[in-house]
This record gives C-alpha cells, sequence and structure tokens, in this order.
C-alpha cells in the first residue's frame, strides 16, 4: 500500500494512475493522518478480478493443487 501526501498526490497524479492499473493500493494523508483511498472504478475492478480467475483457472489446469484427499492432508498438517 502506497501513502502520500495530497500535495504530491497532485503533482503525480498520472504516475499514480498508472500504479493503481499495476494493482497498488492508494491512500492519501493529510499530516500523516489517512483521509482518502483511490480506487479503480467498479468495472475495472470486475475487469481485473475476472482476469485473475482466468489466469488462476488456467495455472490449476496446468499444475493441480492435488486431490481432495492431499489437500485435505496438507491442511490437517498446517493446523497441527
Amino acid at each position: 500500500m502506497l501513502e502520500m501526501g495530497m500535495h504530491e498526490a497532485k503533482t503525480r497524479l498520472s504516475e499514480l494512475v498508472k500504479l493503481l492499473h499495476q494493482g497498488e493500493q492508494i491512500c492519501l494523508t493529510n499530516r500523516g493522518e489517512v483521509v482518502a483511498e483511490i480506487v479503480l472504478p467498479p468495472e475495472a475492478r470486475r475487469k481485473k478480478a475476472a482476469a485473475t480467475v482466468r489466469k488462476l483457472r488456467k495455472l490449476i489446469k496446468e499444475k493441480p493443487l492435488g486431490t481432495y484427499d492431499e489437500v485435505m492432508a496438507w491442511r490437517r498438517e498446517g493446523l497441527q
């Protein structure tokens, strides 16, 4: 998460928008206190989420996690 003062953000707005599209979370501060957050518009967030889901599905097809029993055994190991 990137925190930046409002004055600096105003002068670097184009750069911040690029960072936002790259997935960076941006918070604006006033005297060190977070007062706002810059976010992608809803449609852009939906598109980004859909692209991420597609990538994950492709990855799972290429490298399956394992069987249900294997995954549950890993889970049990992690709980110990």
